[in-house]
C-alpha cells in the first residue's frame, strides 16, 4: 500500500518500450524562451524530467527541470513545483543547489533553471560502497546540516530529506561537496514577496492529517499527519547518518503503517558497533528521538557537533579527549572547546584572527610574531592564553621609524561576565567560516534578551553581520567606531578585505562598495592597518 501524497522511493528504470509518449530525448535541441537550449537528459521522474541546458547569453551550462504539461493543470502539483522554485531561490548557500530562473512552457507546464551539479547521489554511494567510514559519514552529514541551518534560518523546512536528494559533487582535492536538492514539498515562509506564477503563497500545501514525504525518512509526527517544524528535518538527517554509517536502510520497505509502528516502538540499533566515537552514537540517538522536544535544538548545533568529530579525526589522528555530549532526556548537544592541531592553527590563522588571541597591529610583521608566539606555546598553552586574554590584549608595535618594536598592554575592558551560551554565539559570529554561520549568530545576539548579557561591541558586530543595505551597514560601522573595542577588528577587517567583485548580474560589482570608505575609517579607528592583507 502506498500512502496518498507520499513521495515514493525511485522506481526501477523503465524498459525502452515503456517510455512515456513525451519522451525526454525528443526535447534535446529545443530552445526555451530564446534563452536556454536543452543539451542532454539528466533524469526522469513522475512529474517531469531534468535536463542539462545551455544558458545562451553566457554559454553556461545549467540544470533545467520541467514539469509535464498534463500535470501543470493539477493545482497541487503546480504549487509544489513553484514551491521548489521559491525555496531554492531564497537560499544562497554552498550546500544548496540554487534556483536561477523560472518560466512557463507554451504548451502548458513550467520549467525551473537551477545550478548544475555533476555528481552521484548519496543513495548511489551507499548502495555501491555500503557502510562509510564514520568520519566520512560525519563530514558529509555536517554539510547537510549546514544546508538545513541556512534553510531553517530562512523559514524553510525541507520535509523530504533523503539520500536521493543529496548530491555529492567531486572536488579537485578528492573531497566531496554536498548539495541538497528537491524542495518541492518544503514548508516555506511567505514573507519575502510574491511567488512565481502558479504558486499559492497564502495557502499551505499540506494540512494537519495530510501526509507528504518519503516513508522511512519522515519523522513520526510527519508520518502521522501532525504539524511539523525544523526538528522533522533533524530526524530525517538522523536516519541518513545512521544509514551512512551502517550501510543499510534503517526502515526498509514502503509501507507507512509498518514503518511508523517501528519508529514508535523500536529504538534504532546503536551505531557504536561500527567503531565510531560514543558521541556519534549519542548524537544519532538524539536525532532519532520520537518526541521532537528530545531532539537537538537546531541544525547548526548538530552541524557543529559533527564538525568536531570530523576535524578531530582528520587533523589529530584518532579521536581522543572530550567530544560533543548529548543529553539523553533533552537532546541538548554540549560542545567542548575545539582544540585544533598545530598545523590547523598555523593554516587557519592567516584567514581568521581570533580576537581572544590577537589585537590590532599596525604592520603585518608584528602580527605574524604574535601568531607564531601563540602557535609555539602548544595546545595547552594556547588554551591558557585564550583564557587569559578575555580582558587583556597583547600587541606588538614597531613604534614607527627609529623606535624599536615593543610589546604593550592594552586597556582592560571592564564588563560583566558573559554567559557561556552568549560567548558561544560570539565565537561563531567572529570565527565562523561561512557567512550563514556568522549571520545566524549575529541575528541571535542582536535579538538576545536580556540585552545586557551581550557585550556592546558584539551587538554592534551582529548588526553589521545581518545588515542588508548601505544605510544599516553605515550605522553599524559608526557604532563600532564609537565603541572603539578592538575585539570588533577581525570582523570589520573581513569585510574590508573582501573582494571588490562578486555581486550583480555578472558578478562584477562590489558587494560593499557603498561603505568602503567607512570600512577603512573603522579599521583605522580600531588600530588596524587598512593596507594589510
Amino acid at each position: 500500500m502506498t500512502t496518498p501524497g507520499a513521495s515514493e522511493r525511485p522506481a526501477p528504470p523503465q524498459a525502452v518500450d515503456e517510455q512515456p509518449p513525451d519522451e525526454p530525448l525528443s526535447w534535446i535541441g529545443r530552445e526555451l524562451d530564446g534563452r536556454y537550449r536543452i543539451l542532454e537528459v539528466l533524469g526522469e521522474g513522475g512529474m517531469g524530467a531534468v535536463f542539462v541546458a545551455e544558458q545562451l547569453a553566457l554559454r553556461k551550462q545549467v540544470a533545467l527541470k520541467v514539469i509535464r504539461p498534463e500535470l501543470a493543470g493539477d493545482g497541487e502539483m503546480a504549487a509544489r513545483f513553484a514551491r521548489e522554485a521559491m525555496a531554492s531561490a531564497k537560499l544562497d548557500h554552498p550546500h544548496v543547489a540554487a534556483a536561477l530562473d523560472y518560466g512557463t512552457l507554451p504548451e502548458g507546464g513550467a520549467y525551473l533553471v537551477m545550478q548544475l551539479v555533476r555528481g552521484r547521489s548519496l543513495a548511489d554511494l551507499i548502495m555501491k560502497e555500503g557502510a562509510l567510514p564514520w568520519a566520512r559519514a560525519t563530514g558529509l552529514a555536517a554539510q547537510v546540516a549546514d544546508a538545513l541551518a541556512a534553510a531553517h534560518a530562512a523559514g524553510i523546512v525541507h520535509r523530504d530529506l533523503k539520500p536521493e536528494n543529496i548530491l555529492l559533487e567531486p572536488r579537485d582535492d578528492g573531497s566531496e561537496l554536498v548539495k541538497v536538492l528537491d524542495f518541492g514539498i518544503a514548508s516555506v515562509s511567505m514573507d519575502d514577496g510574491p511567488a512565481p506564477e502558479g504558486a499559492a503563497p497564502r495557502r499551505a500545501l499540506t494540512r494537519v492529517g495530510m501526509v507528504m514525504g518519503t516513508p522511512g525518512y519522515m519523522s513520526p509526527e510527519q508520518a502521522m499527519g501532525e504539524k511539523v517544524d525544523e526538528r522533522a528535518d533533524l530526524y530525517s538527517l538522523g536516519v541518513i547518518l545512521w544509514e551512512c554509517v551502517m550501510g543499510v536502510e534503517l526502515f526498509p520497505g514502503t509501507e507507512l503503517p509498518a514503518i511508523v509502528s517501528k519508529q514508535l516502538t523500536e529504538a534504532a540499533p546503536d551505531v557504536g558497533v561500527v567503531g565510531g566515537p560514543p558521541a556519534l552514537s549519542e548524537l544519532v540517538a538524539a536525532l532519532l528521538a520520537r518526541a521532537p522536544d528530545a531532539r537537538p535544538e537546531s541544525a547548526s548545533t548538530v552541524r557543529d557537533a559533527l564538525r568536531q568529530m570530523t576535524y578531530r579525526n582528520s587533523a589529530a589522528g584518532p579521536v581522543t579527549g572530550s567530544l560533543p555530549r548529548v543529553d539523553p532526556v533533552s537532546g541538548e548537544v554540549s560542545l567542548p572547546p575545539f582544540e585544533p592541531s598545530l598545523e590547523m592553527r598555523l593554516s587557519s590563522a592567516v584567514h581568521e584572527r581570533a580576537p581572544t588571541l590577537l589585537a590590532p597591529a599596525t604592520p603585518a610583521g608584528p602580527r605574524k610574531k604574535t601568531l607564531l608566539l601563540a602557535a609555539a606555546i602548544g595546545g595547552a598553552g594556547l588554551v591558557l592564553v585564550a583564557g587569559l586574554s578575555v580582558g587583556l590584549y597583547l600587541t606588538f608595535s614597531d613604534g614607527g621609524p627609529g623606535r624599536p618594536g615593543v610589546m604593550t598592554q592594552a586597556r582592560r575592558v571592564a564588563e560583566p561576565e558573559v554567559p557561556h551560551a552568549v560567548q558561544v554565539k560570539i565565537d561563531r559570529m567572529v570565527q565562523g567560516t561561512s557567512q550563514s554561520t556568522r549571520r545566524s549568530a549575529g541575528r541571535w545576539l542582536t535579538g538576545h534578551e536580556p540585552s545586557s548579557e551581550v557585550p556592546a561591541w558584539a551587538r554592534a558586530v551582529g548588526e553589521l553581520e545581518i545588515a542588508r543595505g548601505c544605510r544599516t551597514r553605515r550605522q553599524a560601522l559608526s557604532a563600532i567606531r564609537e565603541l572603539g573595542d578592538v575585539r570588533a577588528l577581525p570582523s570589520v577587517e573581513r569585510y574590508h578585505q573582501s573582494p571588490h567583485r562578486g555581486c550583480g548580474l555578472l558578478r562584477q560589482s562590489d558587494c560593499y562598495g557603498c561603505v568602503r570608505d567607512e570600512l577603512v575609517e573603522t579599521v583605522q579607528a580600531l588600530g588596524g592597518d587598512p593596507n594589510s592583507e
